[in-house]
């Protein structure tokens, strides 16, 4: 469930059709939904906001007091990473450290990164890095790890619940910490949509000098956490459902082009519009924010879950972005280079990592 409040603004993408013809697996979709409250659009001029939609936390992956790990690269600044108290890993760069030894702060901006079906926190080990490298000083990256191997097919309910719990953890844990982004991969893009639903907090109205409610605030700016919402972002997620033998037959993607990017078949972009991108060869469609206009509405007398779902979901605009590894040689695992699981075997999508951090909003 996505419960939008005020003005709120969005960017996602989608991945573009190989030939007919083609029996290897078609591009794989990325969507990115900005979340931004009303104090960071009057930072950039404009008003961009949304308001998203216990069993007990995971136990931390090391003992409590366990030696921060260091590794460092060339010339690329250090990173560290740190078992989390309720689980999953924090990364961040060593020069954040530095900073703070030196009279300045730590990044306020955590990064939440969510694993697919039977992911786990390791997924996400090369995007977390590419992060903290390229904004020491602003983010603060956390992977899960509450929600991993067969506890993925425990249902997109009890894994939310279990990824809010986590990430109220990190919060508690990280006190410095004032804006919150979602970066998911495949189901982990519906747990983050089901967790935020449950960290939602609205703002109350304000209070005139009498002491009355004034309902002529202009937005209510919510909290997920308790933090500023700021970025929600999913790579190859099925929003509108996963409708597997069809997919099969079709030799379409392990996610669908469609329920991957809240599209209707005929809003896909026609393939006289894909185009490749010099800087993000795999990179060949972005639409920016659009909501539905509700042009299309269901005149049928049964009733069409899918329909509702988008129309549901593009209340809020998304920027989507389609990806396409037909002429990859890793076109064959298309679904894990997106997020670039394993860089060996998954270089190619770095490109597609590249572009989100590019337009991330800190």
């Amino acid at each position: 469930m996505i419960a939008a409040g005020a003005a709120s603004m969005g960017r996602a993408a989608t991945p573009a059709p190989g030939a007919q013809s083609s029996r290897l697996p078609r591009a794989v979709s990325r969507l990115r939904l900005v979340l931004r409250s009303s104090e960071a659009a009057a930072r950039s001029g404009s008003k961009r906001w949304i308001g998203c939609f216990r069993p007990s936390p995971s136990p931390a992956t090391a003992a409590a007091g366990a030696a921060v790990v260091k590794e460092a690269k060339g010339k690329r600044p250090e990173v560290e990473v740190e078992p989390a108290r309720g689980g999953g890993e924090d990364v961040w760069s060593a020069d954040a450290e530095t900073e703070v030894a030196q009279g300045g702060a730590f990044p306020e901006h955590l990064v939440i990164m969510v694993n697919g079906l039977v992911g786990s926190a390791d997924d996400w080990k090369f995007a977390a890095e590419q992060f903290v490298r390229r904004m020491p000083d602003k983010v603060i990256v956390h992977r899960s790890q509450c929600n991993s191997a067969t506890q993925t097919f425990d249902g997109v309910d009890l894994m939310g619940e279990r990824l809010a719990n986590e990430v109220l953890s990190v919060v508690e844990q990280r006190r410095g910490v004032k804006k919150i982004s979602f970066v998911a991969h495949s189901l982990g893009g519906l747990v983050a949509r089901y967790a935020i639903g449950r960290l939602y907090e609205p703002n109350s109205r304000r209070k005139s000098s009498g002491g009355e409610s004034r309902d002529d605030v202009v937005h209510l700016n919510g909290h997920i956490a308790g933090l500023e919402p700021m970025n929600f972002i999913t790579f190859a997620s099925p929003h509108l459902g996963s409708s597997g033998n069809k997919q099969l037959t079709k030799q379409t993607d392990m996610v669908g082009w469609r329920t991957s990017s809240i599209r209707r078949q005929h809003e896909l972009p026609k393939h006289r519009l894909l185009v490749r991108d010099e800087k993000y060869p795999h990179i060949v469609y972005v639409e920016k924010e659009v909501t539905d206009n509700n042009e299309t509405k269901a005149h049928a007398d049964h009733y069409d879950p899918e329909e509702e779902m988008i129309r549901g979901l593009t209340q809020v605009p998304w920027e989507r972005v389609d990806v396409s590894f037909q002429k990859s040689t890793q076109r064959l695992v298309a679904h894990n280079t997106i997020q670039v699981k394993s860089y060996w075997l998954n270089s190619d999508g770095a490109d597609v990592i590249n572009h989100m951090m590019d337009n991330f909003i800190v």
